[in-house]
């Protein structure tokens, strides 16, 4: 069976009716199976449940996908109601005695803007506020946190013994990079702060490390994802160790590097469980900094997609995370499959289809909250109609392969943006290509996108040439009639 044969099995186990995750409302919107206005039913929903951050993350996919309606900011004005605050943060988490901001959940921080954009609770909401507090918390012990209360000087990391400081430290370094993205400069300061801390204390050589026992933990994109973004704006010293991780964990061995068990990502050096999200973010991260890797990482990556036994492959008949009896994903072997990681496995059967060569995905670095394998795929650039043969992509110009039939498709974009692409019949040609537009401007990638330079019409030209003939006639004339005088 194809590639392209077995998603659409898989996508038809899904029930698309019912979205009640942002897991099914993602895959809906890339393969076409929901419009936009399904994305007001999740926010319905969350917000009915009185989950605010998750209500949060909703609004940012909208965001993120030009998505706006009278309900969702309705939903919006709710949240920037009923979000709870400690200090100046969003209270996030709560137990049954104390609540907190936890940086998992700081998708939330995006409040001050929302609240500034709509004109409403922005004497709740500020971002240099926000700042001041998580400043105040990371000064406290001069290290990445997990849980904070500002109001007590309560400063958490992930455990008593310090357990997945490096996955701790990657997301304290993002909530500063949302903070500094809403103008708020002294927020880079800190940002580069932790990037500093992670290489001085979690550096082991020719990898970070994620316990103090140098345990390699599977979760590390959003590190990576975080770390780029940031050093897109302010180059980073030790930057190229970021490259040397990703080559020791997930490319120099290819399937036998340290963090694949198969053909899926593990949960840890200490704990080798497959992971669905692992893997999606592993997927995800090496298309979005395929342009940074060299020529030996790029073929490991190019051979492990496409060489038998395929990505796509291993993943359905050997990780464990498939269950062929219902056609659905799991996020662990053993677990019960059911619609949200299969939406997710979905998604990542896209991108195990997509064989990069000269050319490559051009994937925004964007990573949100915890385990977030999703908002970096945004649905307004990346859609697969399996039933027109229609694949719209974001792209950095070059040749890319297609592995959806029995035979590869490779086509060559001449230029960086938004194609839309159409296979033949039995999905082995690219028959035709088409530039709907460039790559979204307000977003980052691992390179700069190089945008077409405006054209000048030449009839414009023209008239602009003829305009100056009048002009200096008329001048000439005036410069006559004056020596004449």
């Amino acid at each position: 069976m194809t590639l392209v044969e077995t998603l659409n099995n898989i996508l038809s186990n899904i029930d698309f009716s019912s979205v009640l995750s942002l897991e099914v409302l993602a895959c809906g919107l890339i393969f076409n199976k929901l419009d936009f206005s399904a994305i007001d039913t999740l926010a319905s929903d969350f917000a009915w449940r009185g989950q605010w951050y998750n209500v949060s993350k909703v609004k940012r996919l909208a965001e993120l996908s030009n998505y706006r309606s009278d309900q969702l900011d309705s939903i919006t004005l709710q949240m920037l109601d009923n979000m709870d605050k400690i200090g100046n943060l969003p209270a996030n988490y709560a137990s049954q005695t104390y609540k907190y901001f936890k940086v998992d959940e700081r998708c939330d921080l995006w409040l001050p803007k929302w609240a500034k954009e709509m004109g409403y609770r922005t004497d709740k909401w500020n971002a240099d506020a926000i700042f001041q507090d998580l400043k105040k918390c990371y000064d406290v012990y001069n290290r990445p946190f997990k849980f904070v209360d500002p109001t007590q000087n309560i400063v958490m990391p992930d455990s008593v013994d310090y357990v997945y400081l490096y996955f701790t430290a990657g997301q304290t370094l993002d909530c500063f990079t949302k903070i500094k993205a809403q103008g708020i400069e002294g927020a880079l300061e800190y940002a580069v702060k932790t990037w500093d801390w992670i290489n001085q204390n979690l550096w082991a050589g020719d990898h970070y490390k994620d316990k103090v026992a140098a345990d390699i933990l599977g979760g590390d994109v959003n590190f990576h994802l975080v770390a780029l973004r940031l050093n897109a704006e302010s180059p980073l010293t030790n930057f190229e160790r970021l490259i040397t991780d990703i080559n020791k964990k997930l490319l120099a061995n290819r399937w036998n590097s340290p963090l694949w068990n198969n053909y899926a990502v593990i949960v840890s050096s200490s704990n080798p469980t497959p992971y669905l999200v692992f893997t999606a973010n592993a997927f995800i991260l090496l298309h979005a900094i395929y342009p940074l890797l060299t020529t030996e990482m790029k073929t490991a990556f190019a051979s492990m997609l496409s060489t038998p036994t395929r990505a796509w492959e291993g993943l359905i008949n050997y990780s464990g995370l498939f269950d062929p009896n219902t056609g659905k994903f799991r996020y662990f072997p053993r677990f019960t499959p059911f619609d949200p990681p299969t939406a997710l496995g979905c998604i990542l059967l896209l991108l195990q289809g997509i064989v990069p060569d000269t050319g490559s995905l051009a994937i925004p670095l964007i990573e949100e909250f915890r385990d977030d394998p999703l908002l970096m795929l945004i649905p307004r650039i990346l859609n697969f109609n399996i039933q027109e043969r229609k694949l719209t992509l974001p792209v950095f110009a070059g040749a890319i392969s297609f592995q959806f039939g029995e035979k590869l498709a490779t086509f060559d974009f001449e230029s960086d943006g938004v194609w839309r692409i159409t296979f033949s019949l039995d999905w082995s040609t690219v028959t035709a290509a088409e530039k709907i537009g460039d790559l979204p401007k307000d977003l980052k990638y691992v390179k700069t996108p190089a945008y077409p330079q405006p054209s000048f019409p030449l009839q414009q030209l023209l008239n602009l040439l003829v305009a100056f003939m009048v002009v200096f006639m008329l001048l000439s004339m005036i410069t006559e009639l004056t020596r004449k005088d």
